[in-house]
């Protein structure tokens, strides 16, 4: 529980370094996102009830917003556990042996999809590319060197990141967030 705990940590501290901005309107994006959670994509996670009142009672303004909802009894528990069972989980890293594999699958799988990111991994590890996490996969990571493991697969973020942007140039836009956030261990 410890990796998992540590690696939600790190992810939190890329999605929302600043509790004024845990409750946002990315550029074009219609949805809100909490936490890094895009409504969007999660239209019926139970927080998003609890974040409309608290943006009613502020009058619509997201920093004021973003503050309360962070400290509404359970939230950061209820977001702890929507990322622990639709990533964490998913990727089975409970069994993966290295805290920093962990932090990097799941950076990578939340902003992009764990299926993509579990592809990615099983084609550095040779593994089949699937997307799906079982025993093959789960013994080829962990016999993998770490070192060497973070330093790949910090490079194919970059090179998926890129190829993002060099189909569609509307989502420079986010490029430089994308190579920071690739780029952190």
């Amino acid at each position: 529980m410890d990796n998992f705990n540590n690696s939600f940590e790190f992810v939190m501290e890329l999605e929302h370094p600043n509790k004024n901005k845990a409750l946002h309107r990315n550029k074009r994006e219609s949805g809100l996102t909490f936490m890094g959670i895009y409504e969007n994509s999660h239209p019926t996670l139970e927080i998003w009830e609890s974040i409309r009142n608290v943006l009613c009672f502020n009058d619509g303004d997201l920093e004021k917003s973003s503050v309360q909802a962070m400290n509404i009894l359970g939230m950061r528990d209820r977001v702890k556990d929507f990322y622990k069972s639709s990533f964490w989980d998913r990727a089975k890293l409970d069994e993966i042996e290295g805290l920093a594999k962990c932090k990097q699958v799941l950076k990578f799988g939340v902003n992009i999809g764990m299926r993509t990111a579990i592809r990615d991994v099983q084609g550095i590890i040779k593994a089949y590319p699937d997307g799906l996490v079982g025993p093959e996969t789960i013994q080829a990571l962990n016999n993998f060197n770490q070192d060497d493991f973070v330093s790949i697969f910090i490079q194919k973020q970059i090179e998926y990141y890129d190829f993002l942007v060099k189909r569609n140039p509307r989502l420079d836009i986010f490029y430089k967030g994308w190579i920071y956030r690739a780029n952190a261990q």
